[in-house]
């Protein structure tokens, strides 16, 4: 047994030296935040300088590395959608910022044409009034007039009566007049 603990000893010491040879301490790979997978194979001496690291089996890997790369083209797929989305809302926003310039505009010529309006309507209404006091006027005047009229029929009446019982007076002293001077010139002629 002795011997066999001198072998062992022998041999453990010709083989330290020659595995801490065989293996040199690797860089740490865990240096920047990124991932990233190493192909490592079995004994080979890792140097961990991470706070996380996963060791896979081939089978593995490849199912999550499959996985990694249907989500890229899903991820590049809704990267294009995002695009599209961005490039229809910038063309919804420009749309929508024309629209609101038109209905400015439109509001404007609104109140332009609000404001003519009721400057047309009050100079309509300042019309109308003068219209009305001219009416009033003139109906004052027709008022006046035949007021004036009545009373100059009246007069013509009055003056007609006066005229016919002038005349009939006048023609009365005229035939009376005229009676006697007849019948003195019969009277004389007779005498």
């Amino acid at each position: 047994m002795q011997i066999k603990k001198v072998v062992f000893l022998l041999l453990s010491l010709f083989a330290i030296p020659r595995a801490s040879l065989a293996q040199d301490t690797p860089d740490p790979f865990c240096n920047d935040s990124s991932y990233r997978a190493l192909l490592r194979v079995a004994g080979e001496t890792i140097n961990v300088s991470c706070d996380t690291i996963y060791l896979l089996n081939k089978a593995t890997f490849h199912l999550l590395h499959a996985s990694y790369l249907e989500y890229q083209q899903q991820s590049n797929s809704l990267s294009s959608f995002y695009d599209s989305v961005d490039q229809f809302l910038s063309i919804y926003k420009e749309h929508a910022e024309d629209q609101r310039r038109e209905f400015d505009t439109l509001g404007i010529y609104y109140h332009q044409l609000s404001d003519s309006s009721k400057l047309l309507v009050n100079n309509a209404n300042k019309k109308l009034q003068s219209i009305n006091t001219n009416l009033d006027s003139i109906q004052h005047s027709i008022s006046l007039a035949q007021t004036n009229l009545t009373e100059v029929q009246e007069m013509v009446k009055k003056s007609e009566k006066k005229k016919w019982l002038f005349g009939a007076v006048g023609g009365a002293i005229g035939f009376g007049v005229g009676f006697i001077l007849a019948t003195t010139l019969v009277l004389l002629a007779t005498n």
